[in-house]
């Protein structure tokens, strides 16, 4: 979008807004026959494409590959003791605060930003 200024007042230029009026009404012009060729097309086009993907692949490599399982348990996970478990939910606490904080700044800096910018009560 092109703005034109002109002295103290700006604004847009005409040859943009008739564009965007030609977009939108072609846009708005489509058929139903018109989206139903569009979607066979990508159909179509799609199943050329997933033909072409698996077009060099051998039987061998489309058969599912054999893995071995050991079902032995494995210890990967233990339990926290009290003292871990209390750490955490204090750092988590404090975390959760400070972030909440910061967040509370940031809105009420970005209202005071946006309650100055739409009724220029801070000057300018």
């Amino acid at each position: 979008m092109t703005i034109v200024r002109s002295g103290t007042t700006a604004g847009v230029a005409l040859g943009d807004t008739l564009e965007g009026v030609v977009v939108v009404s072609s846009l708005m012009s489509l058929t139903v026959f018109d989206v139903t060729v569009r979607s066979v097309a990508i159909v179509v086009l799609s199943a050329i494409a997933v033909w072409f993907a698996s077009r060099g692949r051998t039987k061998a490599q489309f058969k599912p590959a054999m893995v071995r399982v050991d079902r032995r348990p494995v210890h990967l996970y233990k339990n926290p003791n009290r003292d871990k478990s209390l750490r955490s939910a204090g750092f988590l606490g404090v975390t959760s605060v400070a972030v909440g904080i910061c967040l509370a700044f940031f809105v009420s800096l970005l209202v005071a930003f946006l309650y100055s910018s739409l009724t220029g009560s801070l000057g300018g």
